[in-house]
């Protein structure tokens, strides 16, 4: 898992662009989406290799195209692409449906779903989280970085002081997985 996260750290999957943009025009059409993306950007450091749609998942409806997926040459500019993503406002309409993900391995998507349930509450209360390496889940509240390194089922009811008083949802949540964690900061 570690290994194949490490391979494809550059590469980013590309979902929503649809199958009508065929092999030979994705480049044209992934740059003019990464160029909408970060107008400013040098066109010299928008270096993208082995742009190629990935076959489709059986359990994926045979409607939806396939997911791009491209390696960046430059890191930074990578990471650069995955914020903005996130931000974009008026883009172009043929960019509208466009989604970025970072391409991770299906063993730490496994490892992430089990933190579904917390993830889903944080985004209902509006409280910054992310992934870290490898599989933890990085909540900051009130100044304070909070760690979940894991979830367990237990009926322990421990909770950490940063992510007390988040509601009772969130609460509850966690402390029916008893979620396993480190304070950062």
């Amino acid at each position: 898992m570690d290994l194949e996260d490490r391979s494809c750290r550059s590469n980013l999957r590309l979902c929503g662009i649809p199958e009508e943009v065929l092999e030979a025009g994705l480049p044209t059409f992934v740059n003019g989406f990464f160029k909408a993306l970060l107008p400013d950007i040098l066109v010299n450091m928008l270096l993208l290799y082995r742009l190629h749609r990935v076959p489709k998942p059986k359990h994926i409806a045979a409607s939806l195209p396939r997911d791009p997926l491209l390696k960046a040459h430059y890191f930074h500019v990578k990471e650069l692409i995955l914020l903005r993503s996130c931000t974009a406002k008026d883009l172009p309409p043929e960019f509208t449906k466009v989604r970025v993900f970072a391409d991770i391995s299906a063993a730490t998507l496994q490892h992430r779903k089990a933190f579904q349930k917390v993830t889903e509450v944080l985004r209902e209360h509006r409280i910054p989280y992310r992934w870290g390496f490898p599989i933890r889940l990085i909540v900051t509240r009130n100044g304070t970085t909070t760690l979940l390194l894991s979830l367990r089922v237990q009926q322990t009811h421990h909770l950490p002081n940063a992510l007390k008083g988040t509601g009772p949802k969130l609460e509850c949540c966690l402390q029916v997985f008893n979620a396993h964690y480190l304070h950062a900061r």
